[in-house]
């Protein structure tokens, strides 16, 4: 009986595709529309698809009833990217702003291209485009988009002509002086890392042979990982300059500024994730797990900085550079110092828009650097303080 399920079900699949090899008579140039945003392939469509997914009158009062603004972007340094696990990028962040002005959450989607996103603001599946799109094409009759403010010299954002409340609100809210201000605001998250901490020396008795107070901490749960303490040493410095009570902009939290969903997943409650203790042990847990995940790697130096690198960014990203690659040739795709520069690369449009790369833009000089930073380190705590000492 299932034999005959299965070959009535090929036999449907078969005949569904003879049907469809006859569709496509004319070239597949002819299916593609040059549109202001580029090229897309849309056969025996001549417009883009109306809205269809919600009702056409929705507005902000239907909005606010769910309590979420679905804003549509464009990875890149200057629109939309996350950096230590925290959404940023001037045009999420000024969305951001407006949608804790409306008292609502915000939730970011990223679009494929400028086409990709008008689409999907007509389809229903956004609020709002928070890209800078052309004047003559949001004024465009054929076009059922409305200005919505926000402007740049490049052009403003949209909303859907029908979402007229949404439009008021955000032409009544924006002001020229805050892009001036959500960039200073960004500017001050990256270059103090976002991190609220006290600065303390990166060696707390050189004489005495003490790194820091937390010595003992790092002797005791390094083992877990399989490291010598003083490269654990040398990342806590990096995360937080050995201050207990740092909290980053993010929510990572304490010595080793573990975000709390990281710290529950390994079985630390939030309320104790400023505990020096259990911070140092649950991140050296989480370590094991990293060190685990990339065990196939060697040498044993090398494995490291693969764990460091996808402690800081995640391991998404770094997928995305041995992907570019991979399509640049490369063998040798678990070498870190032949991986590095792809992950710089990733904070080019050039590169992050690449179809192999599928988490978008990161700021790979932070990754890059937090790596030399925490190897170094380690160089000079070894010169001064001995393994069992």
């Amino acid at each position: 009986m299932k034999r005959i399920l299965f070959a009535q079900f090929l036999l449907s699949v078969l005949l569904i595709c003879d049907g469809c090899s006859g569709c496509g008579s004319h070239d597949d140039a002819d299916d593609v529309i040059h549109t202001p945003f580029g090229d897309v392939v849309m056969a025996d469509a001549d417009t883009l698809p109306t809205t269809t997914s919600q009702d056409a009158n929705y507005d902000l009062p239907d909005m606010e009833k769910t309590g979420e603004l679905i804003v549509l972007t464009l990875e890149g340094k200057n629109t939309f990217y996350e950096f230590r696990r925290r959404a940023l990028g001037a045009e999420y962040m000024l969305a951001e702003r407006f949608a804790r002005s409306l008292g609502m959450f915000i939730r970011c989607e990223a679009c494929r291209d400028t086409l990709d996103m008008v689409r999907r603001l007509r389809d229903g599946s956004g609020d709002l485009i928070a890209y800078p799109l052309p004047r003559h094409f949001i004024t465009a009759d054929s076009i059922d988009l409305a200005p919505a403010g926000a402007a740049l010299d490049s052009g403003e954002w949209a909303c859907r002509k029908q979402s007229p409340q949404l439009q008021k609100a955000l032409a009544s809210w924006y002001k020229k002086g805050l892009r001036a201000e959500v960039a200073r605001d960004e500017r001050m998250m990256i270059m103090t890392g976002g991190v609220t901490r006290h600065i303390y020396s990166p060696i707390y008795d050189r004489r005495g042979g003490r790194i820091s107070v937390y010595d003992h901490l790092f002797r005791r749960y390094s083992s877990r990982c399989g490291w010598d303490w003083r490269l654990l040493a040398a990342q806590c410095y990096q995360e937080s300059m050995f201050d207990a009570d740092a909290q980053s902009f993010a929510g990572a939290r304490g010595l080793m500024q573990l975000m709390p969903s990281t710290a529950e997943h390994f079985g630390l409650p939030r309320k104790d994730i400023f505990n020096p203790e259990k911070n140092v042990e649950t991140a050296c847990e989480y370590l094991n797990a990293l060190m685990y995940k990339y065990r196939h790697v060697t040498p044993a130096h090398n494995r490291i900085k693969w764990v460091l690198a996808a402690y800081n960014c995640g391991s998404l990203h770094l997928e995305d550079a041995q992907a570019l690659a991979r399509q640049d040739g490369m063998n040798a795709v678990w070498n870190w110092e032949r991986i590095a520069p792809y992950v710089l690369k990733l904070e080019s449009s050039e590169h992050y828009t690449n179809p192999v790369v599928r988490h978008g833009y990161m700021r790979g000089h932070e990754t890059v650097n937090y790596v030399n930073n925490i190897m170094y380190r380690w160089n000079q705590y070894r010169g001064v303080v001995g393994p069992n000492r």
